[in-house]
Protein backbone atom coordinates (compact mmCIF):
# COMPACT_ATOMS: atom_id res chain seq x y z
CA UNK A 1 0.00 0.00 0.00
CA UNK A 2 1.46 3.21 -0.85
CA UNK A 3 2.39 5.54 1.84
CA UNK A 4 1.09 9.42 1.55
CA UNK A 5 3.85 12.00 2.46
CA UNK A 6 2.56 15.02 4.19
CA UNK A 7 2.48 17.26 0.63
CA UNK A 8 -0.18 15.03 -1.19
CA UNK A 9 -3.30 15.76 -1.41
CA UNK A 10 -6.49 13.70 -1.87
CA UNK A 11 -8.10 14.87 -5.40
CA UNK A 12 -11.27 15.31 -3.78
CA UNK A 13 -9.40 18.05 -1.39
CA UNK A 14 -8.34 19.83 -4.99
CA UNK A 15 -11.67 19.65 -6.72
CA UNK A 16 -13.51 21.07 -3.79
CA UNK A 17 -10.53 24.04 -4.25
CA UNK A 18 -11.25 24.59 -7.93
CA UNK A 19 -14.96 23.92 -8.06
CA UNK A 20 -15.30 26.30 -5.87
CA UNK A 21 -13.57 29.21 -7.58
CA UNK A 22 -15.25 27.75 -11.19
CA UNK A 23 -18.59 28.29 -9.15
CA UNK A 24 -17.85 32.08 -7.93
CA UNK A 25 -16.68 32.42 -11.72
CA UNK A 26 -20.06 31.21 -13.18
CA UNK A 27 -22.43 33.21 -10.95
CA UNK A 28 -19.95 36.36 -11.50
CA UNK A 29 -20.79 35.80 -15.22
CA UNK A 30 -24.05 35.39 -14.51
CA UNK A 31 -24.23 38.94 -12.43
CA UNK A 32 -23.14 40.63 -15.81
CA UNK A 33 -25.64 38.83 -17.73
CA UNK A 34 -28.12 41.14 -15.55
CA UNK A 35 -27.40 44.08 -17.43
CA UNK A 36 -28.64 42.56 -20.99
CA UNK A 37 -31.46 40.67 -19.69
CA UNK A 38 -34.07 41.48 -22.30
CA UNK A 39 -31.92 40.04 -24.62
CA UNK A 40 -30.39 36.69 -23.06
CA UNK A 41 -32.63 35.51 -20.49
CA UNK A 42 -32.18 31.96 -21.48
CA UNK A 43 -28.68 32.30 -21.29
CA UNK A 44 -28.63 34.28 -17.75
CA UNK A 45 -30.78 30.92 -17.04
CA UNK A 46 -28.28 28.56 -18.11
CA UNK A 47 -25.56 29.79 -16.31
CA UNK A 48 -27.66 29.42 -13.13
CA UNK A 49 -28.17 25.97 -13.79
CA UNK A 50 -24.48 25.14 -14.73
CA UNK A 51 -23.80 27.62 -11.69
CA UNK A 52 -25.95 24.87 -9.66
CA UNK A 53 -24.80 21.53 -11.16
CA UNK A 54 -20.91 23.42 -10.25
CA UNK A 55 -22.26 23.78 -6.34
CA UNK A 56 -23.76 20.11 -6.47
CA UNK A 57 -19.57 18.78 -7.37
CA UNK A 58 -18.18 20.96 -5.00
CA UNK A 59 -21.35 19.88 -2.42
CA UNK A 60 -19.82 16.05 -3.48
CA UNK A 61 -16.36 17.00 -3.48
CA UNK A 62 -16.32 18.71 -0.13
CA UNK A 63 -18.76 16.13 1.49
CA UNK A 64 -15.90 13.32 0.64
CA UNK A 65 -13.14 15.17 2.27
CA UNK A 66 -15.15 16.08 5.27
CA UNK A 67 -16.24 12.78 5.75
CA UNK A 68 -13.22 11.04 4.95
CA UNK A 69 -14.54 9.04 1.80
CA UNK A 70 -12.08 8.30 -1.16
CA UNK A 71 -11.81 9.83 -3.94
CA UNK A 72 -13.15 7.50 -6.00
CA UNK A 73 -16.41 8.43 -5.04
CA UNK A 74 -15.94 11.60 -6.44
CA UNK A 75 -16.79 9.79 -9.68
CA UNK A 76 -20.41 8.40 -9.51
CA UNK A 77 -21.49 11.65 -7.94
CA UNK A 78 -19.84 13.67 -11.18
CA UNK A 79 -21.10 11.25 -13.30
CA UNK A 80 -24.15 11.68 -12.17
CA UNK A 81 -24.52 15.82 -12.27
CA UNK A 82 -22.94 15.63 -15.62
CA UNK A 83 -25.82 12.87 -16.67
CA UNK A 84 -28.58 15.49 -15.60
CA UNK A 85 -26.58 19.07 -17.39
CA UNK A 86 -26.20 16.11 -20.37
CA UNK A 87 -30.19 15.28 -20.77
CA UNK A 88 -30.59 19.72 -19.94
CA UNK A 89 -28.56 20.40 -22.39
CA UNK A 90 -30.99 22.25 -24.02
CA UNK A 91 -31.50 24.63 -21.13
CA UNK A 92 -27.94 24.35 -19.93
CA UNK A 93 -26.26 24.74 -22.75
CA UNK A 94 -27.85 27.26 -25.44
CA UNK A 95 -23.82 29.00 -26.14
CA UNK A 96 -23.37 28.63 -29.76
CA UNK A 97 -19.86 29.78 -31.01
CA UNK A 98 -20.28 30.33 -34.59
CA UNK A 99 -23.70 31.45 -36.74
CA UNK A 100 -24.95 28.37 -38.14
CA UNK A 101 -26.67 30.70 -41.11
CA UNK A 102 -23.71 32.14 -42.46
CA UNK A 103 -21.06 30.53 -40.27
CA UNK A 104 -18.79 33.75 -38.74
CA UNK A 105 -17.60 33.40 -35.53
CA UNK A 106 -20.06 35.55 -32.49
CA UNK A 107 -17.96 37.45 -30.59
CA UNK A 108 -17.90 36.85 -26.88
CA UNK A 109 -20.49 39.51 -26.41
CA UNK A 110 -22.41 37.55 -28.57
CA UNK A 111 -21.49 34.04 -27.45
CA UNK A 112 -22.57 35.09 -23.50
CA UNK A 113 -25.14 38.44 -23.83
CA UNK A 114 -27.31 37.51 -27.00
CA UNK A 115 -30.12 34.85 -27.56
CA UNK A 116 -30.32 35.73 -31.15
CA UNK A 117 -26.79 36.32 -32.08
CA UNK A 118 -27.68 35.58 -35.88
CA UNK A 119 -31.08 37.14 -36.08
CA UNK A 120 -30.81 39.89 -38.95
CA UNK A 121 -31.28 43.47 -37.51
CA UNK A 122 -34.82 44.58 -38.04
CA UNK A 123 -35.70 46.56 -41.48
CA UNK A 124 -35.82 50.37 -41.01
CA UNK A 125 -39.73 51.26 -40.58
CA UNK A 126 -39.24 54.73 -41.79
CA UNK A 127 -39.02 53.67 -44.97
CA UNK A 128 -42.71 53.68 -46.64
CA UNK A 129 -41.26 51.02 -49.27
CA UNK A 130 -42.31 47.16 -49.06
CA UNK A 131 -39.39 45.04 -49.10
CA UNK A 132 -37.78 44.49 -52.75
CA UNK A 133 -38.85 41.09 -53.89
CA UNK A 134 -36.77 39.03 -57.12
CA UNK A 135 -40.43 37.95 -58.74
CA UNK A 136 -42.10 39.73 -61.21
CA UNK A 137 -45.60 41.39 -60.91
CA UNK A 138 -48.11 39.13 -63.11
Amino acid sequence: MPVESADMTPIATQAADFLYWAFILVFLVNLTQRRHQEKAQKKRLATLYLGIAGFALFIIAQSIESFGGKDWMLIPGALAVFAVVYVTRDHSWPFIFRCPKTGRRLTTTEILYDDNPCEEKAVDSSTDEPPATDQEPD
